[in-house]
């Protein structure tokens, strides 16, 4: 038995070849691209694909070609990749899918429209090479200066020598100083023989930069393809509006190969009478429920806001009635004064009135009196005619008085003087 094994990862990277994946571009293009298709490979998940339809190879035919067909062979539907052509139709679109496949013995111009299925990437059927071949390219050729600086920087000083012998002593005192030796030059002309020279002190800054270019170009990437990566070049602490500032610009390109894949595989499922569904998977899908939180997120802040609006609008609305009923109130306040007022007078002349009732009853008794008086002067002086005389002008001076009354008193005590005066008028009767 051999003492080693060679398998087939160590077969895949030789030695030889390690540095060519660097640079050499076109080699580091491919290598860009074929890891980026196998990223791909988690954007999208089926469910209840058939056995003869492989999902990695659908997609491929997808990403790579920006299309396939889909059909029957033998019973069995098959995704095929070929050509399209055949003459235009109204809106100048290809009207045939030529497809050679020699596995299968399958050589056939078939109708897009009605031999089976049309399965797009996108609405152009366009595919994602160019925009892979162009980062790759750019990253392969950013790569490639990468290094060249990377190596310059280990120059720290540049070392000349006149003639063979110090070139020779020079050299082997770099390899004395690389195996970690210190090494001792007893030459005089050794030392008047080599110069050294000191490269650019900018190097530093070039590797910066390429630094920088390589995360933006690799940033963008991603971002085209909807998984998000910052590329911002800030040299200190990034906000979380910074972070997410191109967010937006990771749906539309996923979204829209979302779209056209559905639609083909809905008009699948109604030909052949699959039950074939497709959406988002992995990162992608993730992206799609963070962006899903955050619109409900800001959904019930707009609510929140527009509450917040109408109750501030009601309680203005209650304040503004709140002033109106004090104004009212106040007004209503002033009446009930002025009422009160006049009650007040009311309350005055009812006691005028008062008084007057008083004041009339006294006169009532001093007609009584008067009256009683005049009775006994007619007892006892029945013969004398000036007695009788002398009682009518008493019994007119009250009736007097009492008018007087009647007038300070109001009309209210007009019927009670006018009783009084009937009264004295009685009396009166009586006296003569």
């Amino acid at each position: 038995m051999p003492d080693t094994y060679q398998y087939w990862s160590d077969i895949c990277l030789p030695d030889n070849k390690l540095v060519d994946y660097v640079v050499d571009k076109k080699r580091s293009a491919k290598s860009y691209i074929k890891y980026m298709l196998i990223r791909l490979q988690k954007m999208f998940a089926y469910k209840n694909l058939p056995d003869t339809i492989p999902r990695e190879m659908l997609e491929l035919y997808l990403m790579q070609g920006g299309k396939c067909f889909i059909t029957t062979v033998n019973g069995k539907l098959y995704a095929f990749d070929g050509t399209i052509g055949g003459e235009p139709d109204p809106y100048y679109r290809p009207t045939l899918f030529i497809v050679a496949n020699p596995a299968l013995k399958f050589n056939k111009s078939l109708d897009l429209w009605n031999d089976g299925v049309l399965m797009r990437n996108d609405s152009m059927w366009y595919g994602l090479m160019p925009l892979l071949c162009r980062y790759a390219a750019m990253m392969a050729e950013n790569l490639v200066t990468l290094r060249s600086a990377d190596v310059m920087l280990r120059v720290v000083a540049l070392l000349t020598a006149p003639n063979d012998a110090t070139k020779i002593a020079a050299e082997e005192y770099l390899r004395k100083l690389e195996k970690g030796q210190f090494g001792v030059i007893g030459e005089n002309r050794f030392m008047d023989g080599i110069k050294m020279q000191s490269p650019p002190s900018n190097n530093g800054s070039y590797l910066t930069q390429f630094i920088e270019l390589h995360q933006y170009l690799k940033a963008s990437f991603y971002n085209e393809l909807g998984l998000e990566s910052n590329y911002n070049m800030k040299r200190e602490a990034i906000g979380r509006n910074e972070s997410a500032m191109d967010r937006d610009t990771l749906v539309p390109l996923c979204e829209e190969m979302l779209r056209c894949r559905q639609e083909d595989v809905s008009r699948l499922n109604e030909m052949y009478g699959t039950d074939i569904s497709v959406d988002f998977d992995s990162a992608w899908l993730q992206n799609v429920k963070e962006n899903e939180l955050e619109l409900s997120k800001l959904r019930a802040e707009s609510v929140s806001q527009l509450r917040s609006d109408s109750d501030g609008r009601a309680a203005e609305s209650s304040t503004t009635d709140d002033e109106g009923d004090a104004s009212d109130n106040g007004t209503g306040s002033t009446s009930a004064s002025g009422i009160d007022d006049s009650n007040a007078d009311g309350s005055a002349s009812s006691s005028v009135r008062d008084d007057g009732r008083l004041e009339g009853a006294d006169a009532d008794s001093t007609s009584g009196d008067v009256s009683r008086s005049g009775e006994n002067g007619e007892s006892d002086i029945r013969d004398e005619i000036g007695d009788e005389e002398t009682n009518s002008g008493e019994s007119e001076n009250v009736i007097t008085i009492v008018n007087n009354i009647v007038v300070e008193g109001g009309e209210k005590d007009v019927e009670q003087d006018d009783r009084t005066d009937g009264e004295g008028s009685q009396s009166g009767d009586e006296d003569s």
